[in-house]
Parts: C-alpha cells; sequence; structure tokens
C-alpha cells in the first residue's frame, strides 16, 4: 500500500485511514480533548481551533497533523504523544495526501475508528 501511494495519487481507505487509526485518532477526538480539533471526520479536521487547523487542504505546511508529526524527531510534545513515532513513509503519505487536497470520503469509508 506504501508503495502505491508513493507513485500514484493517495488513496484515503487505502493509505490514510490505516495511518490516522493506528496514530492519531484515539487521542484527537471531541472528547478525549474537549474544545480542541478532532480527527474524527473530516469536517471536524478542517475546522480551525485556536492553534489551526488540523487538515488544510492543499497546504500541508499549513496542517497541524503534518507539521506536528513532522516534528516527532525532534520534540517529545507532539504526535502521536504516545506509541510508536511516524514512519518516513507514513509521513510522506500523509503529506502527500494533504498536498493533494487531502480527500476524505463521507459515510463508512470516512468514518475513522476509535481504537482504545
Amino acid at each position: 500500500a506504501i508503495n502505491a501511494a508513493k507513485t500514484g495519487p493517495v488513496d484515503f481507505t487505502a493509505h490514510v485511514k490505516p495511518v490516522l487509526e493506528a496514530n492519531c485518532v484515539m487521542c484527537q477526538t471531541r472528547d478525549a480533548l474537549p474544545g480542541h480539533g478532532s480527527l474524527e471526520n473530516r469536517r471536524e479536521a478542517v475546522r480551525s481551533g485556536a492553534l489551526g487547523a488540523y487538515l488544510v487542504p492543499g497546504h500541508p505546511e499549513s496542517s497541524l497533523l503534518v507539521a506536528n508529526v513532522q516534528t516527532a524527531h525532534q520534540h517529545a510534545s507532539v504526535m502521536p504523544a504516545v506509541g510508536e513515532r511516524l514512519t518516513k513513509d507514513e509521513y510522506a503519505i500523509l503529506t502527500k495526501w494533504v498536498k493533494e487536497g487531502a480527500a476524505w470520503p463521507a459515510g463508512k469509508a470516512g468514518t475513522l475508528k476509535i481504537i482504545r
């Protein structure tokens, strides 16, 4: 799946959803962080909070999701706060996906499973 995302367009269901479910959404929800942004769905992810928006489609440099993951190896207080840091390939997939417009389907395909 990672190789397909490197050479072709990034597919949310095949490439992005597994990364978000495994590394991000367990902490980035309205329940876990009341009053902050959420990665529960696209509508929440693009909504701007006090620090900005998790997703700014077409602009990975302005998206908190990409910025916070990018600095993961330099700082301790970044996403994910617990567990393994994203691999370079996972980071590349998220960056490319946001650059491509952060397509996020509605309905079941776009609903993230919150694993606790």
